[in-house]
């Protein structure tokens, strides 16, 4: 299955080379979770603070994604 993968704020750094943000089409296996998502591109679970499936606030993410899902992730915001 092919899903969109979006990141924003610093977790922007971790798209592959080439791909202009926010996002990242990704091809994972049928069973795929957001967890899955995250992994296959080596985005650390402690530095991402919300995430997002077809529009949808997702908490759980041993959730289940389905082909053609857009998964948008954001990062922890900090500042002064």
């Amino acid at each position: 299955m092919t899903i969109e993968l979006r990141l924003f704020g610093t977790l922007r750094a971790y798209l592959p080379a080439g791909h202009p943000p926010p996002g990242v089409q990704l091809d994972m296996p049928p069973d795929a979770s957001i967890a899955d998502a995250l992994a296959r591109l080596a985005i650390p679970p402690d530095e991402v603070a919300l995430t997002v499936v077809n529009g949808l606030y997702e908490r759980d993410r041993t959730r289940r994604l389905s082909d053609g899902a857009t998964l948008s992730v954001w990062s922890h915001v900090a500042g002064g």
